[in-house]
């Protein structure tokens, strides 16, 4: 059940400690089952239970990692429908989203006290706790974020002198 288990984590790209967060269990009892002590029963049906896993794939590897969710999958369905109905910009401002909800969910440590305490920060303060949490890979992330904000607000405070001669014409037109 270790290989599974394993694997499970692989696919869903999840973290040990997110697993055993979860799991309402110590991130030692992870590694321990990862490394091939036996798994309780208590663990194997909160595994089962709470990311939908195939009983039969865990105990046996029979059939299908996960049991099929209907209403899951239709939820599923409609939110790609709708991320394939947005623009390029939608989509971007979309992914930009699940970015931010992911780092939030990565740092533990940004709940519901930490925001209210951070709303009540300068802003200069509220960008300096904010960059000395994230991450090196994050930091670069936010870099290219800032600039392109720069980048389309130069853009559109110099507008071209076609756009604003067309601007003035339908002014004075």
């Amino acid at each position: 059940m270790d290989e599974r288990l394993k694997i499970f984590i692989q696919t869903l790209n999840l973290k040990q400690i997110e697993i055993s967060r979860r799991l309402g269990i110590s991130h030692s009892n992870i590694t321990r089952y990862l490394k091939g002590d036996n798994i309780p029963i208590s663990v194997a049906n909160a595994l089962l239970a709470k990311f939908n896993l195939n009983p039969g794939w865990l105990l046996k590897a029979e059939g299908p990692m996960f049991l099929k969710n209907e209403a899951l999958d239709r939820e599923s369905e409609d939110i790609i429908r709708g991320y394939y109905s947005l623009d390029e910009k939608g989509r971007l401002e979309f992914r930009k989203y699940l970015e931010l909800q992911t780092i939030r969910q990565e740092h533990g440590y940004l709940k519901k006290n930490f925001d209210k305490e951070f709303n009540l920060l300068k802003p200069q303060d509220r960008l300096n706790k904010i960059w000395n949490i994230l991450g090196e890979k994050e930091k670069l992330k936010a870099i290219a974020f800032v600039e392109e904000l720069i980048k389309k607000k130069n853009e559109s405070s110099n507008p071209t002198p076609t756009s604003q001669a067309l601007s003035e014409k339908s002014f004075i037109g």
